[in-house]
């Protein structure tokens, strides 16, 4: 393969006649054209004694960087344009999505924290803790743990904590946790929804 990418970038530079540097400055193919040479010079790279520089970065993914190329086919056909054009600018609101998310979180863990904390100190003591137990709700993990700890109380379920070594398990630190009843099942189950 880099004897193929080579030929390819030498037959390039060769075709530019005396202006070779046109091969990185065209407008139209140069920044693929200085991809394409990168991708060259690395592979060689590969190949010499710096070649440590890669052992924990094959090089491979760089000529796979070259398939990004197909996204040109955009330009001849104008369906396909639109269709890359609506993906482009849909990836743009997806930060936005993200913070919106982590915002949702956050307000429901802190709901999560003033109701629960009494029944289950531990999914909902903190609010790093309540983040990852809503986290884990809302993906389904193990939820279950979670709902009949906030209905019963720790102290009547106390097989929903972890046990971090064979002998010394988290035990409910709530001497009087009364759970939440359905409640406890509402909240939670509107929130896997």
């Amino acid at each position: 393969a880099q004897a193929i990418f080579t030929l390819e970038a030498f037959v390039k530079i060769v075709a530019q006649g005396r202006h070779p540097e046109r091969y990185f400055t065209d407008d139209e193919n140069g920044s693929w054209n200085c991809l394409d040479f990168f991708i060259v010079i690395v592979g060689f790279m590969e190949l010499t004694p710096a070649s440590f520089i890669f052992e924990n970065f094959p090089v491979v993914l760089l000529r796979l960087l070259r398939l990004l190329r197909v996204f040109r086919l955009a330009e001849a056909l104008p369906r396909l344009r639109s269709i890359v054009e609506a993906l482009v600018s849909g990836f743009s609101s997806v930060g936005w999505i993200c913070i919106l998310i982590f915002v949702f979180n956050y307000i429901v863990a802190c709901m999560f924290m003033l109701i629960f904390r009494a029944n289950d100190p531990f999914h909902f003591g903190s609010v790093g803790r309540a983040m990852f137990s809503v986290l884990r709700i809302e993906t389904l993990d193990s939820w279950d743990q979670i709902l009949y700890i906030a209905m019963y109380g720790c102290d009547k379920y106390p097989g929903g904590y972890p046990f971090l070594l064979h002998h010394n398990s988290i035990h409910c630190e709530s001497k009087h946790s009364t759970g939440s009843g359905y409640l406890g099942l509402m909240f939670l189950f509107i929130l896997a929804l």
